[in-house]
């Protein structure tokens, strides 16, 4: 393209192009391969100096929240945070000296700014991150703490309606001591946070600031309100003793009073009263029950308060020996109510609600106590001794029904039964609804066949027992498959698959 430009004035119909050197040419390949070779050994200083970035590549990947938590997993602790938060601004620090903004190695320039800005970034990134995380811990450690605090307060300053609220925040007093210096190292460890955030110049709100040195306070605060309940204590137990010795006075006033009623209780004799009769036992035993309590409550007050504790249980009181003199009197009229309500229900209800098992245990428990109460009031209670043994002489009569109400309240009658019984006896007998033992024993004279009846009936229970058994051998074989296999070589067969 030269000769156009220097020999103008002829006309070329054509640029001339001076051909290149082709590439396979041996000068070219010659000059290729040593320009290859220089810049692979040009790259090897390159590279090495690139592979001691490798040390920041952990840094840089780690997600700073992640990394931030974990540290923190076992909760805020001033002095460890303040080592890792000196750690990562040196090594921010160093980043500047390590790392220069251009660096030419070899024939290569190399641009570092972009490395150098992430590093230092990331360092100062997890440093703020550290304070903010520190900040909000200890924010809600502060209204933890104020929370405790508060409960202490409120359990110190609380009124106390008894001598029981009393003794409770005396015991409170004794485990003060322990409760406070719990707290007093907790919040030696918050404002340790806070000094470390400001060493550190973190801008927290105001907020927090009215927190720290609120929780700085806390300790001053308990201390006042454990002054104030001592106060309080004085005054209470000078009050609560003077109520105390009012309600033992009334108290020995309705010990006095029961003793007398339970002196005077053996005039109760009808039994055409046993309901409520038994209903004033109840009540009486209810009191009695009552004024052990009281009394065990006075007696703990009395030592709550330096006092000698009364005993109950001597002269004049001798409230266990009131208790004990009741005693026959309360068995007896309790089994006699139980017994005339059971008795009536057994008599006049339904007949086929009737539970033979319980029939037969609460007949034979109410019967054993009458037996021990005639023995007792024998020869003493002569009134009471004619009831108990009328009383004991119907349960008697009673108690010769219950093979009956077994037998015909058998779960195993079926009709073929009720049709046996029908035919022995020469007339139908299938209880329903309207059906009552006094009908069967008053109309139909059932006492009088008691024996076959309780034969057929015991039949019944026996076919029963046998449904029973068989309806629990098809149950446990149910799903069992057997197979009939030929015994060696005797002809016979056994049979196999149930011990499989």
């Amino acid at each position: 393209q030269l000769e156009p430009m220097v020999v103008d004035q002829i006309f070329w119909s054509s640029k001339p192009i001076l051909a290149s050197v082709h590439q396979e040419e041996p000068g070219a390949k010659e000059c290729r391969e040593q320009m290859k070779k220089a810049l692979e050994q040009a790259l090897v200083p390159m590279r090495t100096y690139i592979e001691g970035f490798e040390e920041f590549r952990e840094i840089l990947n780690v997600v700073p929240e992640e990394y931030v938590a974990k540290f923190l997993t076992e909760g805020i602790n001033a002095d460890m945070i303040r080592k890792k938060l000196t750690s990562l601004m040196d090594l921010k620090a160093g980043v500047e000296d390590r790392i220069p903004i251009f660096m030419q190695v070899g024939p290569f320039e190399l641009s570092l700014d972009s490395i150098r800005t992430a590093l230092q970034q990331r360092y100062q990134n997890l440093t703020n991150l550290f304070l903010s995380e520190v900040s909000i811990r200890t924010k809600h450690i502060c209204d933890e703490l104020n929370k405790r605090t508060e409960q202490s307060l409120r359990r110190l300053k609380a009124n106390n309606d008894d001598l029981e609220g009393v003794s409770g925040l005396e015991d409170f007093l004794g485990e003060l001591p322990e409760v406070v210096g719990e707290l007093d190292a907790d919040i030696k460890k918050t404002l340790a946070s806070f000094e470390l955030l400001d060493e550190y110049r973190f801008d927290y709100s105001k907020e927090d600031t009215k927190r720290r040195w609120a929780t700085y306070g806390l300790t001053l605060k308990v201390s006042q309100a454990a002054d104030y309940a001592v106060t309080m204590i004085k005054g209470d137990k000078e009050r609560f003793e003077v109520e105390m010795l009012e309600q033992q006075e009334e108290f020995g006033g309705e010990i006095q009073s029961i003793t007398s009623i339970v002196n005077n209780f053996s005039k109760y004799s009808d039994i055409a009263k046993v309901k409520e009769i038994g209903e004033n036992v109840t009540s009486i035993n209810d009191k009695l029950k009552e004024y052990v309590s009281r009394s065990q409550l006075f007696n703990s007050r009395e030592i709550a308060l330096g006092r000698p504790t009364t005993d109950y249980n001597s002269p004049p009181y001798e409230l266990s020996k009131v208790a004990k003199n009741f005693e026959p009197y309360s068995n007896f009229w309790l089994v006699a109510s139980e017994y005339t309500t059971c008795q009536a229900m057994w008599m006049d209800g339904k007949f086929n609600e009737l539970d033979p098992e319980a029939v037969d245990r609460i007949a034979q428990n109410c019967f054993r106590v009458i037996f021990k109460s005639t023995k007792l009031f024998e020869g003493k209670l002569e009134d009471l001794y004619n009831t108990a043994k009328v009383l004991k002489d119907e349960m008697e009569d009673f108690r010769q029904y219950i093979p009956l109400v077994q037998a015909l309240r058998q779960p195993g009658m079926r009709d073929r039964h009720w049709e046996t019984l029908t035919e022995t006896l020469g007339f139908e007998l299938k209880p329903d609804d309207s059906f009552t033992l006094r009908k069967g024993l008053e109309e139909l004279k059932l006492a009088d066949q008691m024996e076959p009846i309780v034969k057929i009936c015991d039949v019944a229970g026996k076919e029963f027992a046998i449904e029973q058994a068989l309806d629990k051998m098809v149950n446990d074989w149910k799903g069992t498959e057997l197979s009939v296999k030929e015994y060696r070589d005797t002809g016979t067969y056994v049979i196999g698959g149930w011990d499989e």
